[in-house]
């Protein structure tokens, strides 16, 4: 029974290694890309494919990469980890259930999906969801009071 054992976790081993291999290779010596929904500031929001790698997500954002997780959708927010401290154009703002602005996002960001502990391509109805909440382009203007949001379009 022992010998069974050793040989079911053995082969379990191996074919995650395979799927594991498999996902790093990508096809025709090219890199793995993923679908992602592209927010710039004070434009609208385009689908892009982007290569599932560190360098070329932190070229996107222009710098450091964080991943925030706002919407209960199996979605990933990528920004710039220093974008409001560098001084980047403010982007979007994140508001809550009731509309209230609890944060904004500064430079480009992307929205991706998420599978596990990867990212994913985006699905086409997220796409969609998504498309239609950043659609349009915001200023931000700071007053006495606050920061004012303007939805330009």
């Amino acid at each position: 029974m022992a010998e069974t054992g050793q040989l079911i976790r053995y082969m379990f081993r191996r074919t995650v290694s395979k799927i594991q291999a498999y996902r790093a290779v990508p096809e025709k010596g090219g890199c793995i890309k993923v679908r992602v929904l592209l927010v710039e500031p004070r434009k609208v929001p385009y689908e892009a494919e982007i290569e599932d790698g560190l360098k070329a997500m932190q070229e996107i954002v222009g710098g450091y990469i964080q991943a925030i997780y706002p919407f209960k959708d199996p979605v990933a927010v990528i920004c710039n980890d220093e974008g409001k401290l560098l001084g980047l154009p403010l982007n979007r703002a994140l508001r809550d259930e009731d509309n209230s602005i609890y944060d904004v996002i500064a430079g480009n960001f992307f929205i991706a999906g998420i599978g596990g502990e990867d990212l994913t391509d985006l699905p086409a109805e997220l796409m969609e969801k998504y498309k239609e909440l950043f659609f349009s382009p915001e200023i931000f203007l700071r007053d006495k009071e606050g920061l004012i949001v303007c939805k330009v379009g």
